[in-house]
């Protein structure tokens, strides 16, 4: 069975950047939120037998802030948008069409 798997780390922590700079309130949190320290990983795995193919995602995210709590609810927002890119790259980015090209 062959299996493919793609790193999509940069376009996941992307999305989360995207997210949290909309949310800041003032120029502190914007300040802070600039600052953030983003770490992981995303990777998402095709495997294709024969007509069947099943996707796989394996993630983690480690948003750091030298103030969590001033921007609490924004580091939460950005690792759902994280979460919710790698669940979900496996059929927006069109991974299992490009995985059957590679046969």
């Amino acid at each position: 069975m062959p299996s493919f798997s793609f790193d999509i780390t940069d376009r996941a922590i992307e999305a989360a950047k995207d997210v949290m700079s909309t949310m800041p309130g003032n120029a502190g949190q914007e300040t802070l939120v600039n600052d953030l320290y983003i770490d992981g990983y995303a990777v998402v795995t095709v495997d294709i037998e024969g007509p069947l193919v099943r996707t796989s995602t394996s993630y983690d995210v480690d948003i750091q802030s030298a103030h969590p709590e001033a921007i609490y609810i924004i580091m939460e927002a950005g690792k759902q948008a994280f979460e919710e890119y790698a669940k979900g790259a496996g059929d927006t980015e069109g991974l299992v069409d490009f995985a059957f090209g590679l046969l």
